[in-house]
């Protein structure tokens, strides 16, 4: 057995047996959440306290070795230890009965803290500390925030020299609003930081009606009429809004901004762990989206439950981005909705991975073990959409008056900018107008052939879609000329392109080269790369005609009705279909880029299991800028009606494009029997079988 010495700048999983190479000093605190050390790490730098502090991650010593080398070179000359085993006493038995024996055989102090806000009375045999300084200095852990760090280590300092003892913990919120550069703040101070309100909403550019007499006025200007301040007092007063009033209230919430809630844990307000919170409210706000950071302790605790209902009531939010794990329901059972849903907006998983961006970067799986479990299978269970992975954890600097890698959250630009993309045009789904919103709807064709045109699984592809366009065009969608039936709508679309590439058929949709160009362009300079050497360059694309590329596409109104292109050609569509390393053909792209761009989509829906862009090259899930299914579909809201009886494929689907998925039931069974010439003969067969019988 030999031992490493560890690496400053890096993160070590404790596999292996290795030597902190710490120094001795005063205090040493000891956690296994990183946020805890570098919250500690924090504290000790802003108080210059007159103890010397080290830090060191808990799962760094599970190796018994790593733990015998550091009690013996660092823990045993230490005047205090403070020890947060998150997970109890059985995740870190060794390193807990060593820590305590060295405190007994070297006589100095140590205080083991429950990791969670619940008292566990496992940890007791292993504290020398008194119960009455031990729950004084867990009240600090408990309540969080840098404040309470600092006096953490003032109480230590105190237990160690037998001077004055701080004040008690100052109480944190368990669920609230936090903004950055203030901290956490009721939901008044938010709406004046985020200028909210029907006053404000009201502005110049309002379009009131051309019989107001307040039509182009200044609601805000004083001494003049005021459509505003009449607004806000109606609805102080509780009168109903009526005529001009209620129209100009109307434009008001029109044009709002829309409202983007981002839930996260608590943990990270206690810890001053924010960088990824930021980010995200900064690339929202970017986008023109008014942002409604809200922390809680757990989704399933009562005080955080009903705080976040009384301020999604006070400013509901039309989209929420959630960035906490696990899951309210149980697998298996009747799912309970959660308080996310309180407004019915769509919720968005954001991931915090617990992993390195490097190892994110190298995994074709694209989260570990631990990431797949807390942040996106249980997370599936309450119905979430899955957006992407916006930051990673890393040894961002090593601190030297600790002697500690003090590892952080670290948003990943990119990232970030894409799952507030998909959030905003979630938003921008919900706030249109039924007749303003345009939608595509595309069938698969596997294999690539005319007769397996809208070919699904346990459903009447072609008939479903017809019953979809229905029920949009009772909704009150802007869509015209359903054909009759099923059968209909695929005789029109061979009409056109389709996968077959014939050069007889009525192109009705184009995509310019020059357009095209510009969606290629946009693209990773790994994708343009590995596309051109595939296929060569745009112009040799079977459907690039005269200029443009002929897409497979008919429009009814403000819908489009498509057939998925192919993933190539010339190739066995069978043997390629779910190939994980073949790039799409330019003509693919360009389907993609005219529904994105120059249709400028709304939503897309896949109409039945399954197609094929979810089994395009790239990582499992929390995919990158040069995965093929987030190059070719963007940040777009997306539905997927699917069989219920085939989750892994739907599960595919719902990681790699952020689908939404519609189950439907399998169809009843019941006799093939024969049909058409086959039914005729079997007719005749059965004569001759019985004349044979009569009369030989």
């Amino acid at each position: 057995m030999h031992l490493l010495l560890a690496q400053k700048g890096t993160i070590s999983d404790g596999e292996e047996a290795i030597d902190l190479g710490q120094s001795p000093a005063d205090i040493l605190f000891l956690s296994a959440a990183d946020t805890e050390l570098s919250a500690i790490a924090a504290a000790h730098r802003a108080r210059q306290g007159k103890s010397s502090l080290r830090v060191a991650s808990l799962l760094t010593l599970k190796h018994p070795m790593s733990v015998d080398t550091y009690v013996e070179r660092t823990a045993r000359h230490a005047k205090l230890i403070i020890v947060r085993p998150l997970g109890g006493a059985s995740y870190f038995q060794y390193v807990l009965e060593a820590l305590h024996a060295a405190a007994v055989t070297h006589k100095f102090q140590i205080a083991v803290l429950p990791g969670y806000d619940k008292p566990d009375l496992g940890l007791e045999p292993f504290s020398t500390v008194s119960a009455e300084d031990r729950n004084r200095m867990w009240a600090y852990f408990t309540e969080g925030g840098a404040d309470n760090m600092e006096r953490l280590l003032a109480y230590a300092d105190a237990l160690i020299d037998d001077s004055e003892k701080p004040e008690p913990a100052a109480p944190l919120l368990k669920a609230g609003i936090w903004w950055p550069g203030v901290g956490v703040i009721g939901v008044e101070a938010w709406k004046k930081a985020v200028g909210f309100g029907v006053a404000e909403e009201l502005s110049p550019s309002v379009s009131f009606p051309e019989t107001s007499p307040t039509r182009g006025i200044d609601p805000r200007q004083p001494g003049q009429p005021n459509a505003g301040f009449e607004i806000v007092e109606s609805l102080l007063e509780g009168r109903p809004l009526v005529g001009e009033m209620a129209e100009a209230s109307a434009h008001a919430e029109q044009r709002r901004a829309p409202i983007v809630a981002l839930c996260f844990y608590r943990a990270l307000v206690q810890s001053g762990e924010t960088r990824p919170v930021e980010a995200l409210i900064e690339a929202l706000v970017a986008e023109g989206m008014t942002v409604l950071p809200v922390f809680v302790s757990s989704l399933k605790d009562a005080v955080s439950i009903g705080t976040l209902e009384a301020i999604f009531g006070d400013a509901p939010p039309d989209v929420v981005m959630n960035a906490t794990g696990f899951a309210v329901s149980a697998p298996g059972a009747d799912r309970q909705a959660t308080v996310l849903e309180f407004t019915d907006a769509p919720v968005l998983q954001v991931i915090f991975s617990g992993s390195t961006r490097k190892a994110w970067e190298g995994s074709p799986q694209g989260l570990m073990a631990r990431d797949l479990a807390m942040n996106v299978a249980l997370p599936e269970v309450d119905g979430r959409i899955l957006s992407r992975a916006v930051s990673f954890k890393a040894a961002a600097v090593y601190d030297p008056d600790v002697e500690a890698n003090i590892v952080g959250h670290e948003p990943l630009e990119d990232r970030v900018a894409f799952a507030a993309k998909l959030a905003v045009n979630w938003a921008r789904l919900r706030k249109a107008k039924p007749h303003e919103r345009r939608v595509a709807i595309i069938m698969a064709n596997y294999p690539n052939r005319d007769g397996r045109l809208g070919n699904g699984v346990g459903l009447d592809t072609p008939a479903g879609t017809i019953e979809v366009m229905k029920a949009m065009a009772v909704g009150g969608y802007g869509i015209d000329d359903i054909p009759a039936d099923g059968d209909a709508l695929i005789r029109h679309l061979m009409k056109g392109p389709t996968n077959a590439a014939r050069s007889d058929c009525e192109i009705r949709e184009t995509l310019s080269l020059n357009q095209y160009n510009v969606f290629f362009a946009s693209l990773p300079v790994q994708i343009q790369n590995q596309v051109v050497e595939r296929w060569g360059k745009p112009e040799v694309d079977p459907f690039f005609r005269d200029g443009r590329f002929a897409l497979p596409l008919a429009r009814f109104g403000e819908t489009l009705v498509g057939i998925q292109p192919a993933r190539g050609y010339n190739i066995d569509p069978k043997e390629t279909y779910h190939s994980p390393d073949l790039v799409p053909p330019h003509g693919y792209l360009a389907f993609y880029a005219f529904l994105r761009q120059e249709f400028g989509a709304h939503a897309i829906i896949h109409m039945g299991k399954h197609g094929n862009l979810e089994w395009l090259p790239g990582k499992a899930l929390a995919l990158s800028e040069t995965c093929y299914p987030e190059a070719v579909l963007g940040p777009m809201p997306h539905l997927y009606p699917f069989i219920v009886n085939d989750p892994g494929e739907g599960t595919q689907a719902k990681r790699r494009t952020s689908a939404v998925i519609i189950d439907h039931l399998t169809p009843p069974l019941t006799r093939a029997e024969s049909y058409g010439p086959l039914k005729d003969l079997e007719a005749l067969v059965d004569e001759y079988y019985d004349a044979a019988g009569g009369d030989p």
